[in-house]
């Protein structure tokens, strides 16, 4: 028997990618609805286990109750976000289009019965620039965003332990470090794909900083088959786990990486780094290795060149 997935922000850049991972691992195992502001895929891609797409407002309570009234759900995946790191500017806003929202989302799902979620929150916004041991962030670590965007996931981790609780929920709160690979359609977020597509175009990328900041960067399919290995060994309770590669690599280093293997001109040149960002975080990744032992994260250079492969063929298509 399969197991019915609401997928909120399926057609954003990791709903996508999950999509295509069960779509190609574990197509009998699963059956995705999803919900977004689109009634189709922005870029036309169709899929063969989405039988069901509701588009609308996160925030519209009816539409969930309706989604929720008309099918047998099982499981909820939340990787829906009304802004990015770079674009969050204020607490309000997040508030309003992110926290209250979830907030009825769990409501609903505890009136229909419905007890199991999974939360993508962030690795680096909800962090801060908290100093860290060497071995790097551990999840039970205090939490110090910068971001109205970090505050927000921070805020509906603490709601997701709270219905775990008093309600009998079982969460898994996914903290990722930075994502990036095909199905990438944002041109403000994602310093690697914006960065390849620059470099495609012959184009100056804007560094905020020095770039000598050094973060975590994760393969999208490796954040997607760590979520499905997870699921498929049971959720229960309440359980936080940091996702990312292991490999640190600063701005400098990225840049001259996908230049190379580009093979194309491409320049950048700095500005003044932004208060709100994060510079640099180091994730400690022992609880996710418990857990999945033999997860082998794909090596960087083969991460950009896959990636790199995809952006050309669009170009081909176009």
């Amino acid at each position: 028997m399969k197991t019915n997935i609401l997928l909120l922000g399926g057609f954003g850049f990791l709903g996508t990618n999950l999509i295509k991972y069960i779509e190609s691992h574990c197509p009998e195992k699963y059956s995705v609805i999803v919900m977004d502001r689109f009634s189709s895929h922005p870029a036309g891609i169709s899929f063969t286990i989405v039988d069901k797409i509701y588009d609308g407002d996160f925030a519209d309570r009816h539409l969930i109750d309706r989604i929720f009234d008309e099918n047998d759900i099982n499981l909820v995946i939340h990787s829906l976000s009304s802004t990015t790191p770079s674009s969050a500017s204020s607490n309000d806003f997040d508030m309003r289009q992110n926290v209250l929202p979830t907030m009825q989302l769990l409501d609903v799902m505890y009136r229909h019965n419905v007890k199991s979620i999974v939360f993508l929150s962030s690795g680096g916004a909800v962090y801060g620039d908290l100093p860290c041991s060497d071995k790097g962030h551990i999840e039970t670590d205090a939490l110090y965003p910068k971001s109205s965007y970090g505050l927000s996931k921070a805020a509906i981790e603490k709601n997701l332990f709270q219905y775990s609780e008093l309600f009998g929920f079982n969460v898994l709160i996914l903290r990722p470090s930075n994502p990036y690979g095909p199905y990438h359609y944002s041109k403000k977020q994602g310093i690697i794909n914006i960065a390849i597509e620059k470099a495609l175009h012959h184009e100056t990328f804007e560094v905020w900083g020095d770039g000598n900041g050094k973060k975590d960067y994760l393969y999208v399919d490796d954040l997607s088959e760590v979520m499905i290995r997870l699921i498929g060994k049971g959720l229960s309770s309440f359980q936080i786990v940091n996702v990312g590669s292991g490999e640190l690599l600063s701005v400098n280093e990225i840049l001259s990486t996908v230049k190379a293997v580009a093979d194309t001109s491409f320049s950048w040149q700095y500005k003044e780094a932004r208060q709100s960002d994060v510079l640099s975080f180091k994730l400690n990744l022992n609880h996710l290795f418990s857990l999945l032992p033999v997860f082998q994260p794909m090596p960087f250079q083969e991460g950009i060149e896959k990636t790199l492969l995809w952006y050309k063929s669009l170009k081909q298509e176009n």
